[in-house]
């Protein structure tokens, strides 16, 4: 009976210590920042959870996703995409599962145009959906 309980504040704990701090989120979102914070490993492992969710969930065959991820050449290429994305710091507070979706949609064709307007629209969404988190310069 014992070990059980002390099972389950050891998975308490665990999942306290795990939790990012609040300017690497935003919207409750994983962000620009939780992605500079990570190795390659984390990055990788990221994409590949994210992949493997969307398909568990059916969401997958429907979303911009759909065409690519599928191996770990496309993968490895998300994961710089990515470390692009996220060299500009306009960027930094948009969430990774959003700038999967621009970088997806640059991998289909999208016109540059088209991805910079995306861009705009979602930095004026969390930008100011992250205003009063610190910066990394606050910190």
């Amino acid at each position: 009976m014992k070990r059980p309980a002390i099972f389950v504040l050891f998975v308490a704990a665990l999942s306290v210590s795990a939790q990012p701090p609040e300017n690497q989120k935003t919207v409750g979102l994983r962000n620009g920042r939780y992605w500079a914070a990570q190795t390659e490993g984390s990055k990788i492992d990221f994409v590949v959870g994210f992949s493997e969710a969307l398909a568990a969930t059916g969401f997958h065959a429907q979303s911009d996703w759909s065409e690519h991820f599928r191996g770990t050449e496309t993968i490895g290429e998300a994961v710089r995409g990515l470390n692009q994305f996220y060299e500009d710091p306009a960027n930094a507070a948009i969430p990774i599962e959003k700038a999967l979706v621009v970088f997806a949609r640059k991998l289909k064709g999208e016109p540059p145009e088209d991805s910079a307007a995306l861009i705009a629209k979602l930095r004026g969404i969390f930008n100011a959906a992250a205003e009063g988190t610190p910066t990394e310069k606050e910190k």
